[in-house]
């Protein structure tokens, strides 16, 4: 058995993430390919085996307590998921006092800090990078779906003399002309039995297009964010996985690593400058197709204030320098266009 080539007697190896969600699905996954009871710390439970998977924020709670200085003396070894967060104190100061731990493994798609400081943190915890893969390494495998992005111009109201806060209020969650695209384009994809995941950065952004899309006929929408219990989101998750929604709004609660199959669609409402959160985002439905379909991004030029301008073209050389297709589209041609045309790889 895979785990007696490495665990002796008492001895625990960990896989450490610092989402609910990422936990419950890497205990599953792992219980399955490895086919052996997995411990799970985190989440009101302490309940540790050989193989464990733990929520660092309970690790780092737990410091001082009698169960994880027991726990520290067996780790021989840990896989830290998005482990760029090791610049936090919960996480560096965790995996510090996991001192016997002589196998250390990071994955992250950020490795690069902007503090010099916190990028020799990551490397204190995890070691130097000794692998980069690419989406465009993937997609060419063919673990991936090739991604179309397709950008519409937004061009109301005219927030040119207006602060920024305010104007990704006015122009990014209050926004009537995106709130309408993005209802149009669910109501396309859904049309087809597509499903489409909405991303968000504010709670209040959600529930408007929430209220907004609601009425999409014969369709159920859900919203996922951080408000709600860890059950609730855990109850949303498989009903997206058994194909009973079709359109998922979310927060970031999404961003970093939980498997949210059968994403057909995604819509990047949150605008924002930030390449990883981007990437991330895009990441949430390359998972590849059963029916070998692209996976269609879409996201907005908000020509409607300077930043805002400008936080859009970042994402756009951002899409482009991943060598994915980038279509300028307008919604009366994008709502008259087959799908054929719109996953075409013309520009």
């Amino acid at each position: 058995e895979p785990e007696k080539k490495l665990l002796k007697n008492d001895e625990v190896f960990l896989f450490v993430t610092h989402s609910k969600e990422i936990a419950r699905q890497a205990k599953d996954a792992i219980e399955n390919d490895l086919n052996i009871p997995v411990g799970f710390v985190g989440d009101g439970v302490w309940e540790v085996k050989n193989v464990t998977v733990a929520i660092i924020t309970t690790l780092n709670r737990r410091i001082k307590k009698p169960e994880f200085l027991e726990l520290k003396d067996r780790v021989i070894g840990f896989v830290a998921d998005e482990c760029h967060h090791s610049q936090a104190v919960t996480w560096y100061d965790t995996f510090c006092l996991l001192d016997k731990a002589s196998i250390r493994i990071g994955l992250t798609g950020t490795v690069t800090q902007k503090n010099p400081v916190n990028e020799m943190r990551l490397y204190a915890c995890s070691g130097e990078v000794i692998s980069r893969v690419s989406n465009e390494f993937l997609i060419s495998q063919g673990f991936s779906a090739k991604p179309v992005c397709m950008m519409f111009m937004i061009n109301s109201p005219d927030l040119e003399e207006v602060p920024y806060q305010e104007a990704y209020s006015l122009g990014i969650v209050e926004n009537k002309e995106r709130l309408l695209n993005i209802y149009k384009i669910c109501e396309k994809e859904t049309k087809s039995n597509f499903v489409v995941l909405i991303l968000v950065e504010r709670v209040e952004h959600g529930e408007l297009i929430l209220d907004f899309i609601n009425d999409l006929p014969k369709k159920r929408v859900e919203f996922i964010n951080g408000t709600l219990s860890s059950e609730k989101r855990q109850e949303i998750l498989e009903d997206l996985k058994d194909g009973s929604i079709d359109v998922l709004i979310s927060t970031s609660v999404l961003d970093e690593g939980v498997d949210v199959s059968g994403i057909n669609a995604i819509i990047y409402a949150r605008g924002m400058t930030s390449s990883r959160k981007l990437l991330q985002g895009i990441g949430r439905g390359l998972r590849k197709k059963s029916d070998g379909s692209k996976l269609r991004f879409y996201d907005f030029i908000d020509n409607t204030n300077t930043t805002l301008l400008e936080h859009s073209l970042n994402r756009y050389n951002t899409l482009e320098n991943e060598n994915f297709t980038i279509k300028s589209l307008d919604m009366q041609t994008y709502m008259s266009s087959t799908w054929e045309d719109i996953e075409s790889e013309e520009k």
